[in-house]
């Protein structure tokens, strides 16, 4: 069951600002306001029960 299992999505960036506004529970005009960079890594999941942002726009810097 994806209930009990991480999943990874790779995709371009607009596909997954919609997708973490969906997962927000929030109107998918609201992925306007995420900035999300080429190659960075997010990670959506739940605090007390209600969906959140855990990680967001993570790039590693050299």
């Amino acid at each position: 069951m994806l209930e009990d299992s991480n999943v990874a999505l790779v995709a371009h960036g607009h596909s997954l600002r919609i997708f973490a506004a969906t997962f927000l529970q929030k109107n998918p005009r609201f992925a306007g306001q995420l900035r999300l960079d080429a190659g960075a890594v997010s990670i959506l999941g739940y605090y007390h029960q209600y969906p959140s942002i855990e990680v967001w726009n993570r790039r590693e810097r050299h």
